[in-house]
């Protein structure tokens, strides 16, 4: 009882989300006074919330890369950014993949499916409890990263995913390697500004710049 006391996961249905055995149990509580006792009323919804649980996940997450989708990032911000206490030190990262129709055209839109797979595996896999990703559409990604002690703290995570950029390589069976590359542009919470979607902007607009120093670097 102690223990799904602690779980309540829809509180106008009264229901608790209970873990056992690596199953997860939805029951409906109801308490009620009974000839002047205390009287617990269990019933099993696990059934009914499974479901729900499946097409809230298919809702929100991307079919390709198991990312949140953008409607679904965007609520996460709406609640995060009411909770300056969790958010701590955080930034906004946007990321575009680098050569996406390229490696399409030289090699076939499924191969080009698997670059962005990977592209969105190389920041998203790491501490993933400080990190909240989205694929926002296309070859476009939308990362945040929160809750850091110190603004070091917090560029050192930035600057971890900055060196991934053409450090890893897609091996497809046949053919040559092909590295993973891609922009990235970054807006720090406060420093740069308060609202997230202030934060967005800015971080498009950096990542831009970045991709055009890229394209103006590999002209020279």
């Amino acid at each position: 009882m102690e223990e799904l006391k602690q779980n309540l996961y829809d509180e106008e249905k009264h229901i608790y989300k209970l873990n056992a055995e690596n199953i997860t149990y939805y029951v409906h509580i109801e308490e009620f006074e009974y000839e002047h006792n205390r009287v617990l009323l269990f019933v099993d919804a696990t059934n009914e919330y499974t479901e729900k649980e499946k097409i809230i996940l298919e809702r929100d997450r991307d079919y390709l890369t198991n990312l949140y989708t953008r409607r679904a990032f965007m609520e996460k911000m709406d609640g995060l950014f009411q909770r300056e206490s969790v958010l701590k030190h955080a930034a906004i990262l946007m990321i575009d993949a680098d050569g996406l129709k390229q490696v399409n055209d030289e090699n076939g839109h499924l191969l080009g499916d698997q670059y962005l797979k990977q592209i969105a595996s190389l920041f998203s896999g790491d501490n993933t409890e400080q990190t909240i990703c989205a694929r926002l559409g296309g070859d476009e990604f939308a990362v945040l990263l929160y809750g850091y002690d110190s603004e070091q703290e917090l560029l050192n995570a930035i600057h971890e995913i900055e060196w991934k950029d053409a450090s890893y390589y897609m091996k497809p069976a046949e053919g040559r390697e092909i590295p993973l590359r891609f922009s990235i542009g970054y807006a720090v919470y406060k420093k740069d500004a308060a609202d997230y979607h202030v934060l967005l902007k800015c971080a498009d607009e950096r990542m831009y710049l970045k991709k055009g120093e890229k394209r103006g670097s590999a002209g020279r």
